[in-house]
């Protein structure tokens, strides 16, 4: 795996070789979860815990993916 951009928007210095390309197309054109966990696991990230990281680096932003809503009306109502 490239290593990390300091930043989510900073791009990565890194060039993306064959196998990694068709990966992301893979996951791009992916219509369910069970076709993204399917291509994970073939190319070797699903259980590898050093392919993933924390969102943006921040623990505290699982509440900040904790909070999505399944349609966006519901992001609109305060409980």
């Amino acid at each position: 795996m490239a290593s990390r951009s300091s930043s989510l928007f900073e791009p990565l210095n890194h060039t993306f070789d064959e196998n990694e390309r068709a990966l992301c197309e893979r996951l791009i054109r992916a219509d369910t979860e069970s076709e993204v966990e399917a291509a994970l696991r073939e190319a070797g990230c699903w259980d590898d815990i050093g392919a993933w990281s924390v969102f943006g680096d921040n623990p505290a932003n699982a509440s900040m993916i904790g909070g999505q809503q399944e349609t966006p009306a519901y992001s609109l109502l305060s409980a």
